[in-house]
């Protein structure tokens, strides 16, 4: 059984964050850097300028928030082999989100990853460009497809990394189960950067308070990001 609740969310429960990813108060710090700091001054200076359409500026307006909420905690917990949630979790931009169609919400999701190409593309500075940035150091040729899908009792949108070259992208090993019957493509350290950061700004706008264990399930859309070719992705 699938249920929507158009609330705000309780915190996290003290006691069921990951341990893999948080410490006792449910708070893991991202380090600030130079590429990050450029980052920031770019998005002030697009924010401030009188030529930015609207569009843009509340992207960058998005994407400085994601920045801050990065640097304060991680916005999930991820599973550590348990059978069930460990707990419920918020996007930092769930409560902007919570009464917008899963259309508006794939409109700004695809604003936020073009935004953040054409910002970590405009720092010129070697040696802060140095600090590795996913989404800008990724091929020009990767694109991004964003759909959305509409079905009794919920909706789900899917995110694509699309074009992503063999060579950037990734290793073709024999799988751990099958051995060199069957090989497949791991993901490069790059190609695992970008699917994390582009995973980020996916599940910025999304919440889930589901418990298997219960076998309930609640979040505000379903989906999943993925490659094009199908890729493995280590989890962090």
């Amino acid at each position: 059984m699938t249920v929507r609740r158009d609330k705000a969310l309780p915190e996290r429960p003290e006691g069921r964050t990951n341990p893999r990813y948080f410490d006792e108060k449910g708070m893991i710090p991202v380090p600030m850097n130079e590429r990050m700091q450029a980052k920031i001054k770019a998005l002030l200076a697009l924010i401030e300028h009188q030529r930015t359409s609207e569009e843009e500026r509340d992207a960058a307006r998005r994407a400085l928030k994601r920045i801050n909420d990065q640097r304060e905690k991680h916005e999930k917990a991820w599973p550590t082999g348990r059978l069930y949630n460990p707990g419920a979790w918020k996007g930092s931009k769930y409560e902007q989100a919570r009464n917008l169609t899963l259309t508006e919400i794939a409109r700004l999701i695809r604003a936020d990853l073009k935004l953040a190409r054409k910002i970590g593309q405009s720092v010129d500075d070697p040696a802060v460009l140095a600090v590795p940035d996913p989404i800008a150091d990724a091929p020009e040729q990767i694109k991004y497809s964003v759909r959305t899908r509409y079905y009794s009792g919920g909706g789900s949108i899917d995110l694509v990394i699309k074009n992503v070259p063999e060579i950037w992208g990734w290793t073709v090993e024999p799988h751990p189960l099958y051995g060199e019957q069957e090989r497949w493509k791991i993901a490069t350290a790059a190609m695992a950067a970008l699917y994390h950061e582009v995973e980020t700004i996916y599940h910025a706008y999304n919440y889930d308070n589901s418990d298997a264990m219960t076998d309930y399930f609640e979040r505000h859309y379903w989906g999943h990001v993925e490659t094009e070719p199908r890729i493995h992705i280590p989890r962090r």
